[in-house]
């Protein structure tokens, strides 16, 4: 293609989207996190929770932008690989909930069946 001068069109390559990237960070860093403090402190939920849900919503916004832009972003493996390091994360939080809520019941409601509490 030619501009107005008669020069050819200069195509630029599209760009990484820059969310991807974050979210990725994002997933990194809510599983090193995740790993260090989880392991010492029961509250790495809340520490933790925060990090991996802005990972996924940044993964999920930056997917659909490359698909709605592809000549201007690129970047979907990384934008796909941020979504599921945080999916990941935020299941085994749910599950590390869980354990825990049932941890708690089963200390608290098991000397209460036997008569004992």
């Amino acid at each position: 293609m030619m501009d107005r001068l008669g020069y050819p069109e200069i195509m630029e390559s599209p760009q990484m989207d820059p969310l991807s990237i974050v979210s990725i960070a994002l997933g990194i860093l809510s599983w090193c996190m995740g790993c260090c403090i989880g392991v010492v402190f029961s509250l790495a939920a809340v520490i933790v929770l925060p990090f991996s849900i802005a990972g996924l919503v940044l993964g999920i916004v930056s997917a659909r932008r490359i698909q709605a832009e592809p000549e201007m972003y690129n970047g979907m493996p990384l934008a796909v690989v941020g979504i599921v390091i945080n999916g990941l994360q935020l299941l085994s939080m749910l599950l590390l909930a869980v354990v825990f809520a049932m941890a708690i019941v089963g200390v608290v409601a098991i000397p209460m069946l036997e008569g004992t509490f």
